[in-house]
């Protein structure tokens, strides 16, 4: 282990590049469209990347969170969770900087001059490669002081919101505050029928939700910078379900997490770039129901460090990052404690063969020791690569493949050697230990411009060891789930992604994907099938007003041996800017059809039947109002980014 350490930190030495180099470089004004008083810089497709253009037409004060839904292969479901042509986004990179969700949605859409999509972004803080949006904006021009607050309240179920956002820029110090609260509770109703038998149930659920993250950072100088940021959140969640037989199940779930990051940037004259990153993560959850509970913690110590360079049409970055991790689970019968020491090195190369030719190749090892009870150890030796190449065929199509490998740890719940009933009473079952998942994923992008319009044809297939799933038996008329590793599982997909602009700015947006299934455990072996689709329709209706329309649909989520089936949706918002566009107000109707959290299970189990129908209130009426306010100070012209430079990669 030293051997490997010692070399890594010598291939960091003299190897780099970022997906974040700074080149100064001439501005071709040819290659530049005006948004507003913004320019937005046209740069070709590359292997991994894609530069998305914002719509022209954005309101006054418009946030992200609004005008991601009018960008191309951009959707977003009811919880605000974003996909670009199907493939859920990991991380938020803002400045450089990696920022919460709630942050981005937060940010003026005015301000943002770079916008990408970025494939296998790497992840100093966990050594992982992400999914990532990736943007710049002006702000870091001005000193100014900006901010939001806002409110939501919601009918046919309890919902309320309070929320506000800071930004304030002062000489070389800058700061980014989110703050907010909900509380939601609903009343939903359970049918389980046993081998004919019926017993119906009612559930009550009630959830508080609230989160605190800032961003402090500090120019040194034009050339480095130091940047603190704290995130704090807690979840709340109780239910419970009320039987006609038998005694209230109650269940009660609190998670607190805190996160602080410390990082330190320097770029020099011969575009090198280094940078120093420390991060604490330490989450406490409570789990207790009517037979158990279990106090679960977590903490993680990560310590990286990462250099890059450009060199002509080839860009290198190469990294080391050093993670503990360290799990402790109190249980009422006993204690079971989980220790990890991971060592991730990576290098990546990026080359532009030519103008409509390239590719990156990423080799990430992973070196990890974990030790259960202090007793048993096991160790674990992975090589993740990952290659993209990219190809424009003439003005005819594009073509990109991708390959990945990566690993899937098991979450703190499921690794908690912990047995609780969850509000349905049925069993869920958590051993002390589930190996990593490790993923081979292969996909092939063809992509055509028709007359304004984009049509991507995807295909993929997925081969998984080890992979974590859930294998379900019948005890006692009740359903006992238990976390478990599988012995092979594979996936085979078809998937078509469909925009394009019309009536102004308006964006229709659609992703539709067909997969196969096939999985395995001993001599059990079960196929299945997954329809995903989700499609969204958002524009201006004029110079003030905002409207979209969205669909999020999964028709089966699988275990291994059983599968919940849904029904689509609908979800329709509209919204106005007033007192001269510093205030907004929207109104949604979530959920029209009522249908999107239900979820109907049925199972066979030697010889027995076991079907539950889940109706779970999901419909809403929101009503939320945002204020914007903001002061600016003074323009600093001492030290202005060339955005094309900054959004390399």
């Amino acid at each position: 282990m030293k051997k490997i350490i010692t070399l890594t930190f010598i291939i960091t030495s003299f190897f780099g590049f970022s997906q974040e180099v700074v080149k100064n470089e001439l501005i071709d004004s040819s290659k530049t469209e005006t948004l507003k008083e913004i320019k937005i810089i046209q740069n070709k497709r590359k292997a991994g990347v894609y530069k998305l253009r914002l719509p022209k037409e954005i309101l006054k004060n418009e946030s992200m969170g609004k005008t991601l839904r009018r960008v191309e292969n951009i959707t977003l479901d009811n919880n605000k969770t974003v996909y670009f042509k199907g493939k859920r986004i990991k991380n938020y990179i803002y400045n450089d900087k990696v920022i919460t969700q709630e942050e981005f949605f937060k940010l003026l859409s005015e301000n943002i001059v770079s916008f990408q999509i970025v494939e296998n972004y790497f992840n100093l803080s966990t050594g992982e490669n992400e999914l990532v949006i990736k943007v710049m904006d002006n702000n870091g021009n001005v000193d100014n002081i900006k901010g939001s607050v806002d409110g939501t309240l919601g009918f046919l179920q309890e919902f309320n919101f309070l929320g506000s956002s800071v930004f304030y820029k002062k000489n070389k110090f800058s700061t980014v505050l989110n703050i907010s609260g909900l509380k939601n509770v609903s009343d939903n109703s359970s049918e389980e029928t046993y081998n004919g038998n019926t017993l119906n149930y009612a559930n009550h659920r009630v959830l508080y939700q609230s989160n605190f993250s800032m961003l402090n950072v500090y120019e040194i100088d034009k050339s480095s910078s130091i940047s603190l940021r704290n995130k704090y959140s807690v979840v709340d969640e109780n239910r419970v379900s009320f039987f006609p037989d038998l005694s209230e199940a109650a269940y009660f779930f609190l998670v607190r997490d805190y996160n602080t990051n410390v990082r330190y940037e320097k770029r020099t004259v011969n575009n090198l770039e280094y940078k120093l990153n420390l991060d604490y993560v330490n989450s406490n959850n409570k789990i207790e129901n009517r037979f158990n509970k279990s106090n679960q913690k977590f903490t993680e110590w990560t310590f990286s460090s990462s250099v890059s360079k450009s060199i002509n049409k080839l860009y290198v970055q190469s990294a080391l990052v050093l993670t503990y991790r360290n799990y402790v689970f109190d249980n009422v019968t006993d204690r079971s404690e989980v220790k990890q020491n991971i060592v991730t090195p990576f290098v990546s190369f990026s080359y532009d063969i030519n103008p409509n030719n390239s590719l990156v190749f990423g080799n990430r090892f992973q070196f990890s020791e974990d030790k259960v009870n202090n007793d048993v150890v096991f160790h674990h030796n992975f090589y993740l690569p990952n290659f993209t190449y990219f190809s424009k065929i003439d003005s005819i199509l594009d073509v990109e493949f991708n390959y990945k490998r990566y690993v899937v740890r098991p979450s703190i719940r499921s690794i908690s050697n912990f047995t609780y009933q969850d509000f349905n009473n049925n069993s869920v079952v958590n051993p002390s230990y589930i190996k990593p998942e490790i993923d081979n994923s292969f996909s092939l992008d063809l992509v055509k411009n028709i007359k304004k319009v984009d049509l991507t044809l995807n295909f993929g297939y997925l081969k998984s060891s080890n992979n974590i799933s859930v294998v379900n038996t019948l005890d006692a008329y009740k359903m006992v789930s238990e976390n478990v590793n599988l012995d092979s599982y594979n996936s085979r997909s078809v998937g078509t992604s469909v925009s394009f602009k019309f009536y102004k700015e308006s964006r229709f947006n659609l992703n539709y994907s067909y997969t196969k299934l096939k999985m395995q455990k001993a001599n059990e072996i079960h196929k299945g099938v997954v329809n995903y689709l989700d499609l969204s329709v958002s524009g201006n209706i004029d110079k003030s007003t905002m409207y979209s329309i969205n669909s999020y649909y999964i028709d089966r989520f699988y275990d291994f041996n059983l599968y919940r089936s849904v029904k689509p949706d609908l979800s329709l918002s509209v919204s106005r800017n007033l007192l001269k566009d510093k205030l907004n107000i929207s109104l949604e109707y979530r959920n029209i059809l009522n249908t999107d959290a239900n979820r109907m299970l049925r199972f066979r189990d030697s010889g027995n039947e076991y079907v539950l129908n889940n109706t779970n209130t999901s419909n809403m009426i929101l009503i939320n109002a945002s204020y914007n306010f903001g002061k600016t100070f003074k323009v600093n012209r001492k030290y202005i980014r060339n955005i094309s430079s900054d959004m390399k990669l």
